[in-house]
């Protein structure tokens, strides 16, 4: 933390000529989910010092970006010249010297001599489709493997990966996802033959500049989820605390949400990137929600934004979803923006404590959809109702049709080519003549004239 700041390990004098050639590899994290907030650094210094008794005599060399997954780091010290008093130094040293609290967990140190044929690599530049990176070894033929996930040698050298053989020092991976972490392995063509597979490098890719619609965010592209954990791609305001809204694992879908917090003081916002429409009023927005606790009713604003720099004072209500206290259930929400005639492009939620019977507290937010108003809505709340041991009974909610259609098969059939066809009239039905003790799917689409359906 900051009360140590300028922390350091020193490991022995190397036993080395020429300290330049050395390389120094290791394991490194910033530590749990309670140290994932802007608060902290995830930072580490590594150089090299001259005397261990004086930490005058340090050089850096580089600054390693740390994450809360531990993840192998490769420093060459091939641009260490001397200290401050012309001195070289024998020691490697890792330092933490930052403004803010940092916590750094290393493992695995190992020292090596730098090698002219490998394929250790750096990021140059990243999108929200591509990684481009750089090559420092003497060699000109590269192949680059990467994952959403951490590779073992096993996979490296099967034929499951992605795979780009290079020519050249650089490289750009495309056809990438947004704000996703990848995991970039490479080597170098030596002769005829491959050097081992580098270090694990990681790069993040970048959110999207706008929202295209139809947008959908479970929100798990979020690694960690705690006090400050921030939702990727998203605008978030709190005038209070800068630790609300953030990721919780209370999720009605996989594992990540947002739990949007605010107080009689002040309102907690969280708003989308630019939307790519040119009406917000053609839009909806569809989530599911719960109330923090089932002790009070809790409202949700549902809003427009036209500047991020002022957010509470430029949203916009539109309109306002109340959650009642009696369930801590997800429920799904959809609302229309069709009546709102402003020139904003960003969609908000806002707490409002008026409306949450004056009680400090708020909700959870998952599984937003933002797309255009569909000419003819899907129906919604599709429940399972009873069954016999030849007949399956099912309800859903929707504002009406010219008829419905049901296709139902065995599980997993396939929905566009397969299974059997009943139209219904209204929203209850009962499928008959089925064959007992086995499992059915079973989809349900409204009709709402003779060219157009959900």
């Amino acid at each position: 933390t900051t009360t140590y700041n300028g922390a350091y390990a020193i490991a022995p004098r190397i036993d080395i000529s020429d300290i330049t050639m050395l390389r120094v590899k290791f394991w490194a994290s910033a530590g749990s989910a309670a140290n994932a907030t802007d608060k902290y650094a995830h930072a580490l210094i590594v150089g090299v010092l001259t005397d261990p008794t004086d930490i005058s005599t340090f050089s850096p060399v580089d600054t390693v970006n740390l994450t809360l997954e531990s993840r192998s780091f490769d420093v060459k010290l091939s641009s260490y010249t001397h200290d401050l008093n012309g001195n070289i130094g024998k020691y490697v040293m890792f330092y933490s010297s930052f403004d803010k609290n940092n916590t750094v967990f290393i493992d695995d140190v190992e020292f090596d001599t730098i090698y002219a044929c490998s394929g250790n690599m750096d990021v140059e530049a990243v999108t929200s489709n591509s990684i481009s990176v750089s090559f420092d070894s003497d060699a000109t033929e590269y192949q680059i493997k990467y994952s959403t996930a951490m590779c073992d040698e096993v996979t490296l050298n099967g034929e499951t990966l992605p795979s780009i053989d290079v020519t050249g020092k650089t490289a750009t991976i495309t056809g990438l996802d947004y704000a996703t972490n990848y995991y970039l392995y490479a080597r170098a063509k030596c002769g005829e033959s491959y050097s081992g597979w580098s270090n694990m490098t990681v790069a993040v890719t970048a959110c999207l500049d706008k929202f295209t619609l139809p947008y959908e965010d479970d929100f798990e592209k979020n690694l960690v989820a705690g006090t400050g954990a921030q939702p990727l791609c998203w605008n978030t305001y709190y005038a209070t605390n800068s630790d609300y809204p953030q990721v919780s694992a209370t999720a009605a879908s996989g594992t990540k949400a947002v739990y949007i917090y605010g107080t009689s003081s002040a309102a907690s916002y969280l708003v989308s990137s630019e939307i790519d429409v040119d009406q917000l009023s053609k839009c909806q927005v569809s989530f599911n929600a719960r109330p923090s606790a089932a002790n009070k009713d809790r409202a949700i604003i549902v809003g427009a934004v036209t500047y991020l720099d002022s957010i509470a004072t430029g949203f916009e209500p539109i309109d306002t979803v109340i959650i009642k206290m009696a369930t801590t259930a997800y429920e799904k929400q959809v609302v229309l923006l069709d009546n709102y005639k402003g020139v904003a492009k960003y969609i908000g939620f806002r707490t409002d404590y008026e409306l949450s019977e004056k009680a400090g507290g708020g909700f959870y937010i998952d599984d937003i959809i933002i797309e255009l108003i569909p000419t003819c809505s899907k129906p919604d709340y599709f429940e399972f109702g009873g069954k016999t041991d030849k007949t399956l009974s099912f309800s859903f909610v929707h504002p009406g049709a010219l008829k419905y259609e049901v296709k139902y098969g065995a599980k997993d059939f396939d929905v566009e080519t397969e299974g059997l066809v009943v139209e219904i009239g209204g929203t209850t039905f009962v499928l008959t003549g089925l064959t007992a003790e086995t499992e059915y799917d079973v989809y349900v689409r409204a009709i709402c004239s003779e060219t157009d359906s959900s």
